[in-house]
């Protein structure tokens, strides 16, 4: 669908009297009616919160743990696995009918503290833990788990980002994760996810083109990585580039790769004015990015990193902290679990996008 035929349909969606805030019908049939697939991050904390899973069950087709798939979460010890959180999750999943991403086997953060004098070892000694971490964790959910997020935010400013896997195995790290996981589980799919590639600055653009090589080497060992994921945590203050993204897009799509949208949320924090105002400016800022994003038919699903301003990482990080002390309102409900603005902006390049097999 060309921009001007997306243009089309958001008129006449205005015109018809749909609500800004809300589609008449839960955003994951307005996607899967474009065979996108619409889902939001959770965390077993929340799960005995009755109404935002009810408001999770309705909106979205599939879930993904923010922190229950992690090193820190899994791996209290060497020799102890600690499932229940992740398989809680599973559980919801399961018993909801929703699809369920795996996130993540393979960062530099969230590790658990015995495990930096394993890689401080030797290399062999690396890569055998992390052969025998991912083996257990995707066999354990099998073909439940059709995605993983294999390897999560290894690009830095100048290439691969220094932590405790890089210094340890370099590159060797990422194709050695992506064996194992398909080793484990041969028939799901396996994602590379990248943040900080999405807007206009210097920063971004760099690693847009950093992020191409890597995947164009990876591809040429065999590695097998099936697609990228792209975080789009989004900040109102950086500016979409919209031919610069659509141009990088179109090339990921050219190495035979799906595109998936990982972690979807829009930073306010430095937005001025009354809620009303800040969601409207939070509205305007994703449609930026979505009319381009969803124009590419290798975008095959949207997740929100979170669903409801109830919850969201920003609250807890300083780069969602406003002057003003006011929270952020990142997500597409608000805290009440009204839908947004957002939600609208959502729901039209939904509505918007074309179809794709």
């Amino acid at each position: 669908m060309s921009l001007s035929r997306r243009t089309f349909v958001a008129g006449a969606l205005a015109l018809s009297g749909a609500p800004l805030a809300r589609a008449a019908e839960p955003l994951r049939s307005l996607a899967a009616r474009q065979g996108i697939e619409f889902g939001c991050a959770i965390s077993s904390r929340h799960l005995g919160e009755a109404d935002l899973m009810e408001l999770v069950s309705r909106e979205c087709a599939g879930i993904v743990p923010e922190g229950e798939g992690k090193w820190a979460s899994l791996r209290p010890s060497q020799d102890i696995f600690n499932f229940a959180p992740l398989d809680a999750i599973a559980g919801l999943a399961r018993g909801r009918g929703l699809a369920l991403r795996g996130h993540t086997l393979l960062w530099q953060h969230s590790l658990p503290d015995w495990l930096a004098r394993i890689l401080s070892d030797t290399p062999e000694r690396a890569e055998e833990v992390l052969i025998h971490h991912v083996d257990r964790v995707v066999r354990r959910y099998g073909g439940f788990i059709r995605c993983w997020d294999v390897v999560n935010e290894v690009l830095g400013d100048g290439g691969l980002r220094p932590g405790p896997w890089v210094d340890a195995l370099g590159l060797e790290a990422v194709t050695i994760a992506f064996a194992a996981s398909r080793a484990a589980s041969p028939n799901t799919r396996l994602i590379l996810n990248e943040t900080a590639i999405e807007s206009a600055a210097g920063p971004h653009a760099q690693r847009r083109h950093a992020l191409l090589k890597l995947m164009e080497t990876l591809l040429s060992r065999g590695v097998p990585m099936d697609g990228l994921g792209i975080q789009a945590h989004l900040r109102c203050s950086e500016p979409i580039d919209q031919g610069e993204l659509r141009r990088f897009l179109s090339d990921v799509g050219g190495l035979g790769l799906d595109i998936l949208i990982t972690e979807l949320d829009v930073n306010d924090a430095e937005v001025s004015g009354d809620p009303e105002r800040r969601d409207r400016v939070v509205a305007d800022h994703a449609s930026r990015f979505l009319d381009v994003v969803l124009d590419e038919l290798a975008v095959k699903s949207v997740y929100c990193w979170g669903l409801s301003d109830r919850h969201s990482w920003l609250h807890h990080h300083p780069a969602g902290w406003r002057a003003d002390g006011a929270r952020t309102r990142p997500l597409p409900f608000d805290a009440g679990l009204v839908a947004k603005p957002l939600a609208g902006a959502l729901a039209r390049a939904f509505a918007g996008a074309r179809w794709r097999p």
